[in-house]
């Protein structure tokens, strides 16, 4: 083989060992799990349904909160809590714990063109937050409490 050839070779393998390690690289070496964003994307919430509270999107926009207790809560405040459910983004487990007893709360959230309402439990244990949806089961990242997802306890 000519030099010219040689040198062709060595400048191919070359490309191919760099894609190869920078395959194995992020094959290897990556720290992202599987997260992704709870509540189905690309559809209109009208209606959360919290314990003891129902969360609704009225015709002009606004979001009004319905409860048995005498609460108020400001407009802002109330979109916070949908944006931040809207928002939330949680691991999904490939292999979940199994849960024991009742759920800590269940949150209902109702769509336009659904029929049903998309259903998630929360847990508590083991000193994590885990949601699951019937589907999935997700694990909430640490910045995420009982308190700051439900009305009534905040």
């Amino acid at each position: 083989m000519t030099r010219r050839g040689w040198n062709n070779v060595l400048i191919f393998s070359t490309l191919i060992m760099i894609f190869l390690f920078n395959g194995l690289h992020h094959k290897l070496f990556s720290s992202e799990a599987d997260v992704e964003v709870i509540l189905p994307p690309n559809q209109h919430l009208y209606s959360i349904d919290f314990p003891g509270v129902s969360v609704q999107k009225m015709s002009d926009g606004q979001w009004q909160m319905m409860t048995a207790q005498d609460i108020y809560w400001s407009s802002k405040r109330i979109e916070q809590l949908v944006h931040q459910w809207q928002q939330l983004k949680a691991e999904i487990l490939t292999d979940p714990p199994t849960f024991k007893g009742y759920p800590e709360a269940t949150v209902s959230f109702w769509f336009s063109n659904q029929q049903k309402a998309f259903v998630a439990r929360l847990y508590q244990q083991q000193g994590h937050l885990y949601l699951t949806n019937g589907k999935n089961v997700y694990m909430l990242p640490e910045s995420q409490n009982l308190e700051a997802l439900l009305p009534l306890l905040q």
